[in-house]
């Protein structure tokens, strides 16, 4: 799965399908949303849970720079 941050939406990511490579879907961390069919019926999906752990893992990651 592939993800990337939207730039200059420092909440928003974009999430490549796993099972459809040429699909791009968009996941909002603010919202805690998801652009794909799963997130509109069920509210949940593999796409929200995984940019969320990407996410909290850079943002660790950056503190620990900061702090040196």
């Amino acid at each position: 799965m592939n993800i990337e941050p939207i730039q200059g939406e420092p909440s928003r990511y974009y999430v490549q399908s796993r099972s459809h490579k040429d699909i791009i879907h968009i996941v909002d961390i603010e919202d805690q949303e998801c652009s794909c069919e799963g997130w509109q019926f069920r509210k949940s999906c593999s796409h929200v849970k995984t940019v969320n752990e990407v996410h909290n893992y850079l943002k660790q990651q950056e503190q620990e720079m900061i702090s040196g």
